[in-house]
């Protein structure tokens, strides 16, 4: 059972589309969390009687 053992090769680096999909989700994955926390601030705002209100 002689011989050179193997080296493992290297792994292809992901393609361009494939980040670029990563990049996207990410993205849109940090504005939803955004806009929860903005809501849920909103939202506690107006339980402490510190509601927005719009000029006439």
């Amino acid at each position: 059972m002689g011989g050179a053992a193997r080296e493992p090769r290297p792994a292809a680096p992901p393609s361009c589309l494939r980040r670029l999909g990563w990049l996207l989700a990410i993205w849109a994955a940090s504005v939803l969390a955004l806009g929860a926390v903005a809501w849920l601030i909103r939202l506690l705002m107006g339980l402490a009687g510190l509601a927005l209100t719009r000029p006439p």
